[in-house]
Order: structure tokens, then sequence, then C-alpha cells
């Protein structure tokens, strides 16, 4: 499906970014995951270390097809608690730096958009739902628990996601614009309080 084409993932060295092509901000770690993508397919993966929240290291590439925004960073701490210092950073990379990527690969995927070049972010928590306590990683406190309510039964891994982001970036999803997909096994409905209604 991709055989052809240049894609850029951030916070690709870890967790669900690692089944897609990367950057990373710790150099040692992007470039030994992209060594091992490399070794899975007849393609090739390049690691490309950089900090989105630093202005400059902002990458620029020769072509493009397809971005996906999946570096982002969570604090686990009470509201009452919660330092400005850790907002302001998280505000940066979560959003502002989203926008600063995309603005600067945008000249790339527009050249590419007549063979469908896609940009697209990939969101990790639980955005739809109100939680007391920003967790880092929910799993880390009650993955069981997780797990159990889960419809599927398990809890989601680098492949489910890899899977939709190749349905996007290929022309199979090339009509698909401006959607939230929830790659959550069905935990979106079973984590919602079931309404009552009176007649």
């Amino acid at each position: 499906m991709l055989n052809t084409k240049v894609v850029l993932v951030t916070g690709g060295s870890r967790g669900i970014g690692k089944m897609v092509y990367i950057t990373s901000r710790t150099q040692k770690e992007c470039y030994a995951a992209a060594e091992e993508i490399s070794k899975l397919g007849s393609g090739q993966c390049i690691g490309l270390p950089a900090n989105l929240q630093e202005y400059d290291e902002a990458l620029h590439r020769k072509a493009l097809h397809v971005l996906v925004n999946n570096a982002g960073a969570t604090w686990g701490e009470d509201l009452e608690s919660y330092p400005d210092t850790a907002f302001t950073k998280l505000l940066t990379l979560n959003v502002q730096r989203i926008f600063t990527l995309t603005q600067l690969c945008l000249p790339l995927l527009r050249e590419a958009a007549v063979q469908g070049g896609k940009e697209g972010n990939v969101f990790k928590d639980p955005a739809r739902i109100i939680n007391p306590t920003v967790m880092a990683y929910t799993l880390k406190t009650a993955g069981e628990a997780i797990k159990a309510s889960n419809p599927l039964q398990r809890i989601g891994c680098p492949e489910d996601v890899a899977g939709v982001t190749l349905f996007l970036a290929s022309k199979a999803g090339s009509y698909i614009n401006g959607a939230t997909i929830a790659v959550d096994g069905g935990s979106l409905v079973t984590m919602h309080p079931r309404l009552e209604v009176k007649l």
C-alpha cells in the first residue's frame, strides 16, 4: 500500500508509534527502533532524532506523503497540585508542536496531495472521558480492570493502531477527512454510564 511513500511518524521509537516510520527525541532509541523496523520488510525505516519542543529541530524533507503526529505526553497529578510548568509543557507538545510540524510539512503534503498525501493525529488517552486524575498511562495502575471492561477482553496493542494508520494513509482511506476514529476495542461504549430513561 505504501511501498513508494515517505511517511513521518513522531514519537515512533516506542509505544504505539513503533509500528510505523519514525522520529523521536531520544537518538539512541530512535535509531535502534528504525533498525528493528527495517528488518521486518523489504523497505527501509530511517530514524530522524528530533525534539519537537524545539522549533529549530522541526524536520524538513525532500518528499513527504504521510504525516502522523503521534508524539505526546501526559502528567499524572491531581487537579489541586497540578503544576503550571507541567501544563505549559504538555500544551506545547500536545497542541502547539502538532500545529508547528504540520505547518512546516504542509508544502510537501500539498505537493503529494495529488497522490493522496495525508496528515493525522494520534491521541493515546481517553479524551472523551472525564477523569478526576490525569494519569500518565492508566494501564500502569488499572491494566487488568481495563482489560476486563473491554468488550474484546484485551488491551490495545501497536498493531491495532498500525492497521488503522495504514488504512487511512492508503488510497482506501483517501475519502476520510476530519474524522475521529476510536481504536479502543469498544471501551468508549462501556466507559460511559448507562442512562436511565424515565417515561
